[in-house]
């Protein structure tokens, strides 16, 4: 099997503030058909996330661990993990992920996500 961790490496950025606080930065990893089903149950568009990260404040940090990842096509990649949010010393949340990232001639990005509260 392929290896898929530059993948997760990719995930891993969409974690961190410094791309989170630039549309830019956002925008060449979501596809231009991107959306998400968010772990609020909101369902969010591009748009919406290019308008709603940059806003943050950086004060809610993510981790995330057991990524897995299962060639669906020999251009698409479904990348499944487990995220941690945390607010200083509070835990905020735990969430099972789903992501499905495309190559195209902009190289990988997400075409869909998925966040699901762990109970």
């Amino acid at each position: 099997m392929p290896d898929f961790s530059f993948l997760f490496e990719l995930e891993k950025q969409l974690h961190s503030f410094e791309v989170r606080s630039s549309a830019s930065k956002l925008s060449s990893l979501l596809s231009p058909n991107f959306f998400e089903h968010g772990s609020s149950g909101k369902i969010w568009t591009r748009n919406d996330i290019l308008e709603r990260l940059p806003t943050e404040d950086g004060a809610i940090k993510i981790q995330s661990r057991d990524y897995k990842a299962i060639p669906l096509a020999a251009d698409v990649v479904l990348i499944t993990y487990i995220s941690v949010s945390q607010e200083g010393d509070v835990i905020c949340g735990e969430c099972l992920r789903s992501s499905l990232w495309r190559k195209n001639p902009n190289g990988w990005q997400m075409e869909f996500h998925q966040g699901t509260r762990k109970q």
